[in-house]
């Protein structure tokens, strides 16, 4: 019984392991990155510092590396498996709105590493002329703030307020005034009746 078992544990180890070439083949096998840099140029003239470089082969697109000195260097091309082999390398600037395509063009290769430098290629490459810039933002103008007219409030009557020391005062004055208008009205009547008969 334990020949059998062996057998199939062998049987079945080897039919995995004869699969396993199978999937790597269909997805591919990842590559090595390959380490562009060069000479960059914009109508003939070094091109300015701050410049992106970036490449693309079919659908991979690399992260873009910034122009010093009118030199690029290690653009990492490394696409996803070793499917993107004897396609062309398209070299693009840009300042991360649009970009210009360079004429040069290289065909990705498998890093082969007994070739010296198949890791790190030069690569010159040269622009027409510069992207367009990114659009400057317009200003959203600040409102201007027009004053409105507050008008003068008109002041009210007020009635007075208890316990307000004044209204007493005022009111002891009123009635003393009074009270002499009546006597003096009474007086001026008495006199005047005196005198008719």
């Amino acid at each position: 019984m334990r020949p059998r078992l062996w057998k199939g544990i062998l049987g079945a180890v080897a039919l995995v392991l004869a699969a396993v070439p199978l999937v790597v083949s269909a997805q591919g096998v990842p590559t090595l990155p390959v380490l562009y840099s060069g000479q960059v140029s914009v109508g003939g003239q070094p091109a300015p510092s701050g410049l992106l470089i970036f490449a693309r082969v079919v659908d991979y697109e690399t992260t873009p590396v910034a122009v010093k000195d009118g030199r690029y260097s290690m653009l990492q091309v490394a696409p996803p498996s070793t499917a993107y082999a004897g396609n062309e390398i398209v070299f693009y600037a840009t300042y991360g709105f649009g970009n210009v395509q360079a004429p040069e063009r290289a065909i990705y290769r498998i890093p082969d590493l007994s070739i010296p430098g198949s890791l790190t290629p030069t690569k010159d490459i040269s622009f027409p002329q510069l992207p367009p810039p990114p659009p400057t933002p317009t200003p959203t103008p600040t409102p201007t703030v027009t004053p409105t007219p507050t008008m003068t409030p008109t002041p009210t009557p007020a009635l007075p307020i208890p316990g307000d020391p004044t209204v007493g005062t005022v009111a002891v004055w009123v009635l003393v005034a009074g009270a002499l208008a009546l006597v003096g009205g009474l007086v001026v009547l008495r006199l005047a009746r005196a005198r008719r008969g």
